[in-house]
Parts: C-alpha cells; sequence; structure tokens
C-alpha cells in the first residue's frame, strides 16, 4: 500500500485562513484609505486643513466671505512661480479662496512652462506674484503688496490684497480720496501711503482755493494737519459737498492761530474746538515721562469695534478737545470715538509755563468724534481726530499699529465698506507688549522686592524646621 499523503494539521490551516483574512483586510483598507483621500482632495480646502497659526494666516474673513458670495462672474487668480519653489503661505491662502467660491478658480502658473499666459498680462512678472484676473480687468500683486514690512515689523497682507483685488476686478470702481493743501499741511507719512494703495482708494492731491467745487468723482476729503486757516470761500465749497453728501476726515486742526472758517466747518455740524493741549495726569493714560502723549479710551463705533475687540488703545499726542454746539440740527448726529479720562486737563497759556491749577481745564475731554447727517442728496460724514501726531511712524509703532488701523478703519466707514474694516494685515512679528507707567511700576514691586522676599522668607522657614528635626 503506498502512503497516505498527510493532511495539514488543523493549526496549519487555520494559519492559512488568518494570513489569508489579514490580507484582505489589508487590502480592504489600503482601497478605503485612497477612496477617502480621494474624497477628500475634492472638499474645499477650509474643510480639510486647519488654520492653528495664533493670528489666523490662513482664514478668510466674514468679509472675504462677502465678497466672494456675491460675484457675479468668474475670476481667475494665478500664483506664478516655478514648480516646487512656490511661497506655500500664499498657497495655502490662495486654496482657501478657491474652497470658498465656485466662481474662483486659482492654478499655478510657471513663468518657464507656460509664459503664453503671463505675456497677457505683462512682460515680466516677479516670482511669486499674484495675478486675479476678472472678465474685463486685472490686478499684479507683487510679493512686496503680499508682505509689508512697517514700524512694527513684518506683515502679511494676502487676504488684504486679494480681497481687494477681487473687488476691484468685479466691481470695476475704486475709492477717489483727495488730500487738500494750501494751508501748510503735513506729509502724509509713506507707510500710510502704501496703506492707502492697499485699501484699492486712489489719491490726489486738490488745492480747493482754485477749483470751483470740490470734483464730482471725490468720494472723502482729507484735511491733515494743516497750519493755516481755511479761505471763506473754501469753507462754502465744503459745506456745499457735506450737505451733498460728502465725507471728509479731519486731522489735527490750526492751533498755532485762530481758525474763524475752520470752526465754523465744524460749528456747522455741532462741533466746537476747545483751547490748549491736554496733558493726562492718570500715569496709566500717558506715554512714560510725556503727559501730554495720552492713551485714550475708546467709545463702542463700527470705526473703532474692532481694535476694542482686540484690546488696543490708540495713543493721541498734542491732542485739543471737541465740544458739542449749543445749537444744532435735529438730523446731525454725533458718536465720540476717543476720549481722555476725568483726571486729564487742558493747558493753555499760563498753564503751558506751569501756572495755576485753576487755569486748566477739567477732563474728559473727546479726541476724536464722528458725524453723520442724512440728508435728501446722500449721509453727510465727518470725522474729526485732534491730535496732528497721530499718524507719525514712531507713534504708530507704539500703539502696535492701532493708529493706522483706526484710519484705515475710517476711510472704510467714509465709503461704506464697513465689513472691510476687519481686512488688515497680519503681523508675522509679535506685538509689543506695553505696559502702562503705573502697572510698570507695580510689576517692579512684585518682581524685585516681593517675590525675593517670599522666597528668602520660604527658604528661612524651611531651614529653621529642618534644624529643629
Amino acid at each position: 500500500m503506498g502512503e497516505e499523503k498527510k493532511r495539514p494539521s488543523a493549526p496549519g490551516r487555520f494559519r492559512t485562513r488568518y494570513t489569508g483574512s489579514i490580507l484582505l483586510l489589508c487590502g480592504a483598507a489600503v482601497l478605503l484609505t485612497a477612496a477617502v483621500n480621494l474624497f477628500l482632495s475634492q472638499l474645499p480646502s477650509g474643510w480639510t486643513h486647519f488654520d492653528t497659526t495664533e493670528i489666523g494666516l490662513y482664514s478668510l474673513s466674514d468679509f472675504t466671505g462677502q465678497v466672494l458670495s456675491s460675484l457675479e462672474e468668474d475670476i481667475d487668480i494665478y500664483l506664478v512661480a516655478q514648480y516646487g519653489s512656490e511661497d506655500s503661505i500664499v498657497q495655502e491662502l490662495l486654496s482657501r479662496y478657491a474652497g470658498s467660491s465656485g466662481r474662483v478658480q486659482v492654478r499655478q502658473v510657471d513663468p518657464a512652462l507656460e509664459p503664453d499666459i503671463l505675456a497677457r498680462f505683462a512682460p515680466s512678472i516677479e516670482a511669486n506674484s499674484v495675478i486675479v484676473a476678472g472678465k474685463d480687468r486685472f490686478r499684479i500683486l507683487s510679493p512686496n503688496e503680499l508682505y509689508v514690512d512697517d514700524a512694527s515689523g513684518s506683515q502679511f497682507a494676502g487676504e488684504q490684497e486679494v480681497t481687494g483685488a477681487i473687488s476691484f476686478v468685479a466691481s470695476g470702481k475704486s475709492p477717489k480720496l483727495y488730500q487738500l493743501s494750501g494751508h501748510g499741511e503735513g506729509a502724509l507719512p509713506s507707510y500710510i501711503m502704501q496703506a492707502i494703495a492697499q485699501e484699492n482708494i486712489q489719491m490726489e492731491e486738490l488745492r480747493l482755493s482754485t477749483e470751483k467745487a470740490v470734483p464730482d468723482d471725490a468720494d472723502i476729503l482729507l484735511l491733515y494737519a494743516p497750519e493755516r486757516d481755511l479761505l471763506e470761500e473754501e469753507t462754502r465749497l465744503l459745506l456745499e459737498y457735506l450737505r451733498s453728501g460728502g465725507r471728509m476726515i479731519l486731522i489735527g486742526g490750526s492751533m498755532s492761530q485762530p481758525s474763524p472758517n475752520l470752526d465754523a466747518l465744524g460749528a456747522s455740524y455741532g462741533i466746537n474746538q476747545e483751547e490748549g493741549i491736554i496733558i493726562e495726569r492718570n500715569s496709566n493714560y500717558y506715554l512714560e515721562q510725556y503727559p501730554s502723549y495720552v492713551l485714550t479710551g475708546i467709545a463702542g463705533h463700527a470705526i473703532t469695534q474692532p481694535l476694542l475687540d482686540k484690546g488696543y488703545f490708540i495713543l493721541s499726542p498734542m491732542s485739543f478737545g471737541l465740544a458739542p454746539a449749543e445749537e444744532v440740527r435735529e438730523s446731525v448726529v454725533s458718536s465720540a470715538l476717543l476720549y481722555t479720562t476725568q483726571s486729564s486737563l487742558s493747558v493753555s497759556g499760563a498753564g503751558l509755563e506751569g501756572g495755576p491749577v485753576d487755569a486748566f481745564a477739567q477732563g474728559p475731554f473727546t479726541v476724536g468724534l464722528a458725524v453723520e447727517e442724512e440728508g435728501l442728496e446722500g449721509t453727510a460724514r465727518l470725522v474729526w481726530f485732534t491730535s496732528p501726531y497721530l499718524l507719525l511712524e514712531e507713534v504708530n509703532e507704539l500703539s502696535s499699529g492701532a493708529n493706522c488701523d483706526l484710519f484705515l478703519n475710517t476711510l472704510s466707514w467714509m465709503y461704506d465698506f464697513d465689513q472691510g474694516i476687519s481686512i488688515r494685515a497680519k503681523n508675522l512679528m509679535m506685538d509689543y507688549l506695553v505696559i502702562r507707567p503705573g502697572t510698570g511700576m507695580a510689576l517692579g514691586i512684585v518682581l524685585t522686592a516681593l517675590i525675593p522676599i517670599a522666597v528668602l522668607a520660604t527658604g528661612v522657614v524651611v531651614l529653621k524646621k529642618r534644624r529643629e528635626r
């Protein structure tokens, strides 16, 4: 009889089946993972990529969402960069735009591989630039516009620029700002000029003394730190402009000499200038050793609310107060924006030379004010900040950029771009830790005296207990 073939033992058959099951499960897991990855890759970037950066570097604001949802034409966004050399921050931000609207298409264009596409826009385009193109218009955003260096450090202005460009190419209109001249006005700091351009606002100089009227395309007028009074005819033209629904920003005022015409302009909207420079006596509300550099309180308003939400302060040097006029039209609505404490004083005449306290006017004072008036031809808006040094670069640096944001928010409110107020460049550097003098003194006592004494006392007690053992 031939030998019978041995049959596999039961444990052997179990191992074979077990191995087969494992291989089957592994294969199914691989297929399932591939399917899930394929599915997730089709979802909007915002659903699958989470912005864990402290400053929300890649997150889109509510206003950007509103701009995208209101688009009535397709927008193409091109990231100009060689493959492998693209800016990862910009690339991730643009993917959020594509994921937030079906009308926005984003693609990367390698200049070496697809020069014909770029030739439609410009002969030469810098690497890592962004092109935002609509049906009839386009804008090219260079890396220097996406990343901005100022006194407060390096900032990423990606959302601000891209959303502004989308709004520009989709609407076909940019607000027009005229800066008044002829009264010894100060030159706007370069960082402010750059910030205005980033807001897609066109800017021109206007010498009103040679004009018969404010230009029809003037969306906003700016009178910045004048040293001399307005002319009577200029005042008349400005009042006509405001009564027809015009918008005007006034920073500073003619403090070195009487200004009856500027006073008349303010009084027409219920605002009177108060004499004297404001000095703050509460050490928590002025820059150390400079009591005329006042840290103001901020009142709630569309202009100031984002600053309140972030806990910022405004530094207002050499300010004067604004007071309500005794008689004003009922249709005029005024809102305080910035104010000083009750311990502040308005110093003039002998007070500036250290005169008696009873010669001082007592605070609080309003140093920033917004006025609105509904009219048949539109809503007039007038905003007045009394510090002529409000926008100086070093002052803005000391406020961690809040003074600049205040000005840009005011511009946005002026041309009914209220929702755009919160879109600002995101600081890639740490903000300055600003400690008010009173708080600094208290911290100094705690850190240099109380804590060392407490540690020493604890050591003495512990040593004594050990010796007693």
